[in-house]
C-alpha cells in the first residue's frame, strides 16, 4: 500500500502530504521538479497576439450587429400584433421612428461652454501630505532672482530657489512651509494661545510676511527671510563620500535656506473691549506709496487697519451689525463687501470708507476682487451666481462693462485673477454631489460685442475638483502661475501649475495711408538737404579761384 520514492511511483498527494516531509525524496521526483522549472511558460509571438486582438475586435462586431439586428425587428414591428410590446421595446421604437432634433435647438448657449479640456492648461506639480489635519493654505510669492540681480545669467547656487512657498497652518498654530515641489522649507509655531481662524500673506514681492489671527483677535505677523543655502565644510565632506559610498550632487534637494522671526503683535481695540464674543471675519494685507498695511473685518461691521509694526493706524465702521464678508488689497486702497454692498477704503493719512452705486445695476454683490491687470476694473459676483466687470469712473461711481453669461457660475463663488484670464471657484454642488469646479474665464472679451468676430470664447475651460477646503492663486511673471487646494480634510495640498497664454494680436500697421505722403515728404526733405549743403559747400572753393587768378 506504500510507494517507492527511489522507484518514482508516489503520487503528487502523497509527496504535497506534510506526513511525508520527512522522507527521502528520489531522483525521479527531483529530475520531475528540475524539468518542470526548467521549462517556463512560454508567451505568445506578437502575431499571436495581434491575431488575438483581431478576434476580439470580431467579436465585439458581432454582438453590436446582434444588437443593432434587433433593434430594427423592433422598430419594423407591427403595432397591430397580439403580443403586447413592453416598455422598453415602445420606447426604442419611438426613439428609432421619431426625428432627430437640429443641434442648434440641442446645443445649449455657446458662451457658457466651456470650449477646452482643463488638462490642456492645468499640470500637477506636487501633492503635499500633512500629518496633521492644516486649517489654511496660501501661496507666498518671492522675488525672481533673474528679475533682482539685472543680468542675463544668474550664479549657479541660486539657479534653483523658488519663486514661491507654499504656507499652511494649522488650527494649534503651528506653521509648515514648502516649496511648490513639496519639500518642507521651514515649520515653527506662531505663539497663539487660541486657534488659529485666519491666514493671510503680502501679493506683492516686497516683503515675505505671515499674518495670522486667533480666536480671541490676536493677530501676530512673522517676517521671513530667504536666502541661497550654503553648505558647511562637514555637510560637503558628507556629500562626497555619501552613505554608499556614492557621492552625493550639492545641488541636489532644497536649496532655499529659510529662517522666521517674529516682526510684529496686535490687537484690535473694539475687540479687546468687547465681552460679546466679536470674532475677526477677514483679513488682508495691503501697501500705500510703499508702506505696508494690515486691516482686518470683524461680525460687527468694523475694520481696523493697522502698520505692518503693530501701530493702529485707523478704525472705521462700514454698517453696524452687518458682518464684514471679505477684504481684498488693491494699490492705495481696498475693496469691501458688507451685506448686500460694496465699495473702497482709501488708505491715506486720513482713511474713509467709500460706497460704491454703479449705473443700471440693482443686484446684491457677494464677492469683488479688483482686475491684476486694469486698476480701474472691479470682478464682482452677485447673489445669483453672475459674474459682472464694473468700470471704474471714481472710488464712488462705476459703470457696467461686461456681464459674463447667467448660470455659468453659481454661489458662493471665490474669485482670483491671472494674466488674461478670470478664475472662480464654484462651490455650489458642494452639498448636492460633492464636487466644485474652477472655471477658467476669457477677459478679452470683455468690452466686446457677441457679433464681433475677433471675439473668443467666453469659458476657456471648467476643471471638477473635489470641494477644497480654501484655495489660493499666485500670478508669476514669464513662467506659468501657480494654484494650490486644500482638501477638505486638511490632509493634502495639491499645486498646480496653470499654463495659459494671452493672444496679442500681431501689431497693425500704424502709418496706414499716410505711409506714401510721409515717404514722399521725407524724400524731399532729404534731397533739399542735399541739394542746399553742396550748395554752401561750393561757394567757398569760387571765392578762392578768383583770388588766385588775380
Amino acid at each position: 500500500g506504500g510507494c517507492s520514492a527511489l522507484e518514482g511511483t508516489c503520487k503528487a498527494d502523497a509527496l504535497d502530504d506534510d506526513s511525508d516531509t520527512g522522507r527521502p525524496l528520489g531522483p525521479a521526483w527531483i529530475n520531475r521538479v528540475v524539468r518542470e522549472e526548467a521549462l517556463p511558460q512560454l508567451r505568445p509571438s506578437l502575431v499571436r497576439q495581434e491575431v488575438d486582438e483581431l478576434r476580439a475586435f470580431i467579436r465585439n462586431c458581432e454582438a453590436r450587429i446582434r444588437l443593432l439586428k434587433e433593434l430594427r425587428a423592433i422598430a419594423a414591428s407591427n403595432q397591430s400584433n397580439s403580443a403586447p410590446a413592453s416598455s422598453v421595446e415602445i420606447d426604442v421604437a419611438q426613439a428609432l421612428h421619431g426625428q432627430m432634433p437640429a443641434m442648434a435647438d440641442v446645443a445649449g448657449d455657446k458662451d457658457s461652454a466651456w470650449r477646452a479640456s482643463s488638462d490642456d492648461f492645468v499640470v500637477s506639480v506636487a501633492t503635499i501630505s500633512q500629518g496633521d489635519p492644516v486649517a489654511f493654505m496660501k501661496l507666498l510669492p518671492l522675488r525672481n532672482n533673474r528679475a533682482v540681480s539685472g543680468q542675463g545669467h544668474t550664479p549657479i547656487g541660486q539657479l534653483a530657489l523658488p519663486t514661491s512657498l507654499v504656507v499652511a497652518v494649522t488650527e494649534d498654530g503651528t506653521v509648515r512651509v514648502f516649496t511648490p515641489s513639496g519639500e518642507m522649507a521651514l515649520t515653527f509655531s506662531t505663539g497663539h494661545e487660541h486657534p488659529v481662524v485666519l491666514l493671510n500673506v503680502p501679493p506683492t514681492q516686497n516683503e515675505y510676511l505671515i499674518a495670522t489671527a486667533d480666536s480671541s483677535g490676536h493677530i501676530r505677523i512673522h517676517k521671513l527671510t530667504v536666502r541661497p543655502r550654503r553648505l558647511t565644510r562637514e555637510e560637503k565632506q558628507a556629500r562626497r563620500t555619501g552613505p554608499n559610498g556614492e557621492r552625493v550632487s550639492q545641488y541636489l534637494g532644497i536649496q532655499a535656506n529659510v529662517t522666521v522671526q517674529l516682526h510684529a503683535v496686535m490687537r484690535p481695540s473694539q475687540i479687546a473691549k468687547d465681552v460679546s464674543g466679536e470674532r475677526l471675519t477677514c483679513m488682508v494685507l495691503a501697501s500705500y506709496q510703499g508702506a505696508r498695511y494690515l486691516a482686518v473685518g470683524d461680525d460687527k461691521g468694523r475694520v481696523a487697519i493697522f502698520t505692518k509694526t503693530g501701530e493702529l493706524h485707523a478704525e472705521l465702521e462700514i454698517y453696524a451689525g452687518v458682518p464684514v464678508q471679505s477684504l481684498s488689497g488693491h494699490i492705495g486702497s481696498l475693496v469691501w463687501v458688507s451685506g448686500s454692498e460694496w465699495g473702497f477704503i482709501d488708505l491715506d493719512d486720513e482713511p474713509k470708507v467709500r460706497y460704491m452705486r454703479c449705473e443700471k445695476f440693482s443686484g446684491r454683490i457677494t464677492a469683488a476682487i479688483v482686475d491684476g491687470q486694469q486698476s480701474q476694473r472691479v470682478i464682482a459676483a452677485d447673489g445669483l451666481g453672475t459674474i459682472w466687470v464694473f468700470s471704474m469712473k471714481s472710488k464712488s461711481r462705476c459703470r457696467i462693462e461686461h456681464r459674463f453669461p447667467e448660470r455659468s457660475t453659481h454661489v458662493p463663488l471665490e474669485l482670483a485673477t491671472i494674466s488674461g484670464f478670470l478664475l472662480a471657484l464654484d462651490r455650489s454642488q458642494e452639498t448636492t454631489r460633492d464636487r466644485a469646479s474652477i472655471v477658467a474665464m476669457n477677459m478679452s472679451v470683455v468690452g466686446k460685442s457677441r457679433n464681433d468676430p475677433k471675439r473668443g470664447p467666453t469659458i476657456t475651460w471648467r476643471r471638477w475638483i473635489a470641494p477644497p477646503k480654501s484655495w489660493s492663486v499666485l500670478k508669476r511673471n514669464q513662467q506659468g502661475d501657480l494654484m494650490a487646494t486644500l482638501s477638505k480634510d486638511g490632509m493634502e495640498i495639491e499645486v498646480l501649475e496653470v499654463l495659459m497664454q494671452v493672444y496679442a494680436p500681431p501689431m497693425g500697421d500704424v502709418l496706414g495711408n499716410l505711409k506714401l505722403p510721409v515717404f514722399a515728404v521725407a524724400i524731399i526733405f532729404v534731397i533739399g538737404f542735399q541739394y542746399v549743403r553742396n550748395q554752401n559747400s561750393g561757394e567757398p572753393d569760387a571765392a578762392a579761384t578768383d583770388g588766385e587768378a588775380e
